[in-house]
């Protein structure tokens, strides 16, 4: 139901999705990494801002990523243009053969992104 009606499949579990935002459902495949900025929200940024102090690499990187790029428009269009040479520079692994690709929500636009099937 998720792939065939987005919407109605997050409504079904409770989650609340404007009429006027469309959702896409994203499937990653073997070799490939969607990363999706969110919307900037003050949860967002709150959750966001504890990723940064978690002790989790992974996790720091990417929050100071989206940050950055909520505050400065230059590095998102550097993101959103050379995803994968941005992100190796904020020290985020990504193998070499890796296809990467970087989404935008907005409250027009939702993406969710489904893990690969192995």
């Amino acid at each position: 139901m998720l792939k065939a009606d987005p919407k109605q499949a997050l409504q079904a579990n409770g989650i609340s999705v404007s009429d006027a935002q469309a959702v896409t459902v994203v499937e990653s495949k073997a070799g490939q990494i969607f990363f999706v900025l969110p919307i900037k929200t003050l949860t967002e940024t709150e959750h966001l801002e504890a990723a940064i102090d978690s002790g989790l690499p992974q996790r720091a990187i990417r929050a100071n990523v989206i940050l950055r790029a909520w505050r400065d428009r230059a590095y998102k269009a550097a993101l959103l243009a050379s995803p994968k040479s941005t992100l190796l520079a904020a020290g985020m692994p990504i193998p070499a053969a890796t296809e990467l690709t970087v989404l935008e929500n907005s409250p027009e636009q939702l993406y969710l992104v489904l893990p690969p099937v192995h």
